[in-house]
């Protein structure tokens, strides 16, 4: 899912729950997600892991410093989004605010 499919989704969500986000909150809460999903994916793939944390209980994960109440199918979508892609957030190509970030060069 592109970083406007995700936007677009985020704003039919935002709309039917009868609450606007700017773009930079939609921007924003993504990267909390994805931020969120590294730390368990690291944790998943680590040999040295002694439980799943999907097995672990909220005050271990707290303990751990992992989000307390991660949605298992959030985690699955981004998973699979980042394996359709090269796991950019952005295309620089259509995305004026990746010329802004530093991310692409101006046209």
């Amino acid at each position: 899912m592109s970083m406007d499919e995700q936007e677009d989704h985020d704003g039919r969500h935002s709309r039917a729950s009868a609450s606007r986000r700017t773009r930079s909150q939609c921007r924003r809460k993504w990267d909390s997600l994805l931020s969120d999903y590294k730390k368990i994916k690291l944790w998943e793939s680590s040999e040295s892991q002694v439980e799943s944390y999907w097995s672990i209980d909220y005050e271990r994960r707290r303990e751990f410093g992992f989000p307390e109440d991660f949605d298992f199918e959030v985690f699955k979508a981004i998973d699979d989004h980042l394996k359709v892609g090269d796991g950019s957030d952005t295309d620089p190509d259509v995305d004026p605010e990746a010329v802004a970030d530093g991310v692409a060069k101006p046209g």
